[in-house]
């Protein structure tokens, strides 16, 4: 198998294009002809990190393969030509032309960067569990892929052993936003209403997992079929927040962790939150611990007195305190809401509660302010 390194070079777009512009332009060609001819599939990436495919070349079939090593960029291919080759342009041609024909990482392929993408290339792994092309659950929700959605849910309801359907694995893999479309939450809670008892038969870990890998997914109808947890496998489970997850992530999972821990293990749970800081950065364990123990108004304290540095942060600690304080006195975390996120309607929800007309345009006048300096800072760092 050949296999170059491009020293000094990002797996970036601007990158692809300065390499292509010094290959031979025959080359470049032949490349180009492979995707126009619909000749590249099973292409795969994930940003900055590695990108692979296979080519139907006019002999045989080829899997080009770039990855980033450190400052390194790592090329390859199963043919035995000089790089970069006709097959690993078509990669690059592709993945510059349309990158969103690419798919992410399936889940069960487990953990690419534990795979050497020499061996995919070489066929060492299953080929099984990559689709020749992106599929439809990857892909941002549209109206147009719900039929497909509703035969995958017929499916998976025909049989008793969820696990061996093909829904239980693409729930993994789909596109989060899925779950913000009312159609498809009507089919997943007729779903979940319909199967509790099978889907509640697989054990916690499989669930944990999924809030994990993809905690868009609404899962909390099930949790009644799981309590109280065991004290022992909710450490195990706890232990899995720690590695790989961001804050977001760990703050939903931690969050439906203290609903299911027994109020006789509260305070084993807290004990173990304040020994790991990083578990908590935002303090919302700690807070919705203290609402468990009957303890809401000094909950609600800690959250007042956080203000984390991202906005996905500041966003969850305000959704929380309006979700606990009377209407009243929730109203400035709403307005404050309002005002950071890029969505209009929130105003027109926020105008019967100001009831003062003077209230509101002062309000619309803001938001409007706050939008133009976000267009010209993105046009700043644009330039």
């Amino acid at each position: 198998m050949a296999t170059r390194i491009y020293s000094d070079t990002a797996l970036s777009a601007t990158q692809l294009h300065h390499l292509l512009e010094n290959v031979h332009r025959t080359i470049v060609q032949h490349g180009r002809d492979y995707v126009y001819q619909e000749r590249i599939t099973h292409r795969v990436s994930e940003p900055s990190a590695f990108l692979f495919g296979r080519v139907l070349g006019y002999q045989d079939t080829y899997v080009p393969y770039s990855r980033q090593n450190g400052a390194r960029l790592l090329v390859g291919c199963t043919c035995s030509r000089a790089l970069p080759c006709a097959h690993v342009v078509a990669l690059w041609w592709s993945y510059l032309q349309n990158p969103g024909a690419f798919m992410r990482v399936p889940y069960a392929l487990g953990n690419i960067r534990e795979i050497s993408l020499p061996e995919i290339a070489a066929g060492s792994f299953s080929w099984d569990h990559i689709p020749a092309e992106k599929p439809f659950w990857q892909n941002p929700w549209n109206l147009h892929d719900m039929p497909q959605w509703l035969l995958l849910v017929e499916r998976a309801g025909e049989t008793t052993a969820w696990e061996e359907t093909s829904l239980s694995q693409v729930l993994f893999d789909l596109d989060p936003t899925w779950t913000d479309s009312t159609d498809w939450l009507a089919s997943w809670s007729s779903f979940l209403v319909r199967h509790w008892g099978v889907l509640t038969r697989q054990p916690l870990t499989h669930w944990w997992k999924l809030l994990l890998h993809n905690p868009a997914i609404p899962l909390a109808p099930l949790w009644p079929g799981y309590t109280p947890v065991p004290g022992e496998q909710w450490l195990s489970l706890l232990a899995r927040t720690l590695t790989h997850t961001g804050p977001a992530v760990k703050a939903n999972a931690l969050s439906h962790l203290v609903d299911l821990t027994p109020a006789s293990m509260l305070k084993i749970l807290s004990d173990v939150v304040r020994e790991i800081p990083s578990l908590d950065p935002w303090h919302m364990v700690n807070a919705r611990l203290l609402d468990r123990r009957g303890l809401r108004p000094q909950a609600i304290k800690v959250l007042e007195g956080t203000s984390p540095e991202s906005p996905v942060g500041r966003h969850a600690i305000r959704q929380q305190l309006m979700e606990w304080l009377p209407e009243s006195e929730g109203l400035a975390y709403r307005i404050t809401d309002c005002l950071e996120s890029d969505d209009w309607d929130c105003l027109q929800a926020l105008k019967p509660p100001l009831l003062d007309h003077d209230g509101y345009e002062a309000l619309e006048a803001a938001k409007r302010s706050r939008m133009a300096s976000r267009v010209v800072v993105s046009d700043a760092k644009s330039q």
